[in-house]
């Protein structure tokens, strides 16, 4: 613990605790294969809170007056997740963004050299990154499939921004350092991500002109500008703006109806579904950064984003003079991953949102007038006060296990045994709307197998529970509809197929056995 550093000989520029604290988090943010993951969001935020409790409980320090901003757009995300209609998913990316303004707040702690050690350890990510991405291309024989990995366009963020943080070291002696930037740019190559290829480019020749002094720096530079002039106009002629623009604007619809505090922090994908304008266009992100931080923390939440962006543009703008090297690249790093992000949803997910925070606190002054507090609570009362935090923090990750659990036997027909573990789960954790609908789909069996009605009303009274925690979710409403069809209940049967319909307007299904349905006595039969 903190506590038990002797403060006398205190060295913040020797002492690498804080740095190596983030490295890890870093590191371990990684198991979570950049998709979310409650058990390791919420392990890296009992981590985080655990050292800065620590770290505020036995030392005294002014922080910089502009990290308010973050601080505040976390707690503006609580409330918008307060008032949010569906808050089971919402839980784990709430500690993720918390997780990300904690670095924020550490990394003010850090020397310049002891932040150059934690980009080091992104960029070797990176490098893992690219070395993956070059193994499954090479395995399955696909290198010219622009389809090739799922999620591509998460890792290609975090690869990007990699590559952009590489150039701090251009310039250093040692000679891997120098190769560090093409072994990147050839793995953004592989991944085939249009959009990434040109900003990857307009990078590359901005280091080139701005970092290396060669003669021919300019045509060099040119030559890459060029490339990525080249990948414009094959965009604009394969309408990827004409698919952007349909997706942005039911974005804006979004908006219209949340404005002031927005759907809840990372749960526009919940709610999307009911606006679509469009069939066989995915609305299921917004692929625009700043429309998602308006649609899901409303118009508060964007005011304080966009502030945090101003104070770090502010810094970096003032500091890179100081040292050219490093800010520039610290400021092409963050620019890259905002635009890249303006067409993709990449950046408030798992390891992208960490680092994303990290980077805009980089160029903040450090603190350096750290005292030890003279009153402080002693170390074993807080492990104390800290148990049953992590034991409410651990409830709902060992019932999203039993949940997991539960779908397991569930696909494999072993109802009695799926059934124990989603009664787990729920017992656990009563907001996991899933382990309410597929408790009812195993009442439904029960009922398939005895014919008794009373196993139908238990699974009616299990989807209007999971409708409570997710009143957008089409297919609560749709099950609903054929539940209340073997009642012969033919105004609520009409009622939720309609209500499934208004929920996803464009799902074939829906449609398909719409008459079946409102037939009650077709419906039984079937």
């Amino acid at each position: 613990m903190l506590s038990q550093v002797n403060v006398r000989n205190f060295d913040f520029e020797n002492f690498n605790f804080l740095g190596f604290v983030i490295v890890i988090a870093f590191i371990f943010s990684i198991f979570s294969r950049f998709l979310p993951s409650l058990s390791v969001y919420t392990t890296i935020f009992a981590f985080f809170s655990v050292i800065f409790v620590s770290l505020f409980n036995n030392f005294k320090f002014n922080l910089n007056k502009y990290n308010v901003f973050a601080i505040v757009f976390v707690l503006n995300a609580i409330v918008s997740y307060y008032f949010a209609d569906y808050k089971y998913n919402l839980r784990s990316e709430i500690f993720l963004l918390s997780s990300g303004v904690i670095i924020y707040l550490l990394t003010a702690f850090l020397s310049l050299s002891q932040k150059k050690i934690i980009i080091s350890t992104q960029i070797f990510i990176g490098l893992w990154l690219a070395l993956y991405i070059f193994a499954f291309n090479l395995s399955s024989g696909n290198f010219f499939d622009t389809n090739v990995i799922p999620y591509m366009n998460i890792y290609v963020c975090f690869l990007l921004v990699s590559f952009s943080l590489s150039f701090v070291f251009w310039n250093d002696e040692r000679k891997i350092y120098k190769f560090l930037p093409y072994i990147l740019f050839f793995a953004i190559l592989l991944a085939k991500f249009t959009i990434a290829i040109i900003i990857a480019c307009l990078v590359f020749a901005t280091s080139i002109f701005f970092l290396k002094k060669h003669k021919i720096k300019t045509i060099f530079s040119l030559f890459f500008v060029l490339i990525s002039m080249l990948y414009c106009y094959w965009l604009f002629k394969a309408d990827f703006f004409t698919n952007k623009i349909l997706v942005w604007k039911t974005a804006l619809f979004v908006v219209k109806d949340n404005f002031l505090i927005g759907v809840g922090f990372n749960n526009y994908k919940t709610v999307s579904s009911a606006y679509s304008l469009m069939k066989n266009v995915d609305v299921s992100s917004v692929d625009n950064i700043f429309l998602q931080v308006l649609c899901e923390n409303g118009i508060f939440g964007f005011i304080l984003f966009m502030l945090v962006l101003i104070v770090f543009f502010y810094y970096v703008l003032k500091k890179i003079k100081e040292n050219k090297n490093f800010y520039l690249s610290i400021l092409v790093a963050c620019i890259s991953f905002l635009v890249y992000n303006f067409f993709n949803s990449s950046a408030f997910i798992s390891t992208n949102m960490l680092l994303l925070f990290f980077i805009l606190a980089v160029p903040i002054t450090q603190v350096n007038d750290i005292k030890e507090r003279k009153h402080k609570i002693d170390s074993h009362i807080l492990i104390i006060l800290f148990l049953p935090f992590v034991f409410a923090l651990g409830k709902p990750v060992y019932a999203n296990e039993q949940y997991k659990k539960g779908l397991y036997y569930f696909a494999n027909a072993k109802y009695p045994v799926a059934q124990d573990f989603f009664i787990d789960s729920i017992y656990n954790d009563s907001s996991n709307p899933e382990s309410l609908a597929k408790l009812a789909d195993i009442y439904f069996y029960k009922y398939q197998k005895t014919k008794k009605k009373n196993f139908i009303a238990i699974a009616i009274n299990l989807y209007t529970r999971s409708l409570s925690l997710n009143k957008y979710n089409s297919n609560y409403y749709y099950q609903l509809a054929w539940l209340y069809s073997f009642y012969g209940n033919k105004a609520d049967v009409k009622k939720y197929i309609d209500k499934a319909i208004l929920m996803d307007p464009f799902n074939f299904l829906y449609y398909q056995y719409y008459d079946t349905l409102i037939n009650l006595g077709a419906a039984e039969n079937v």
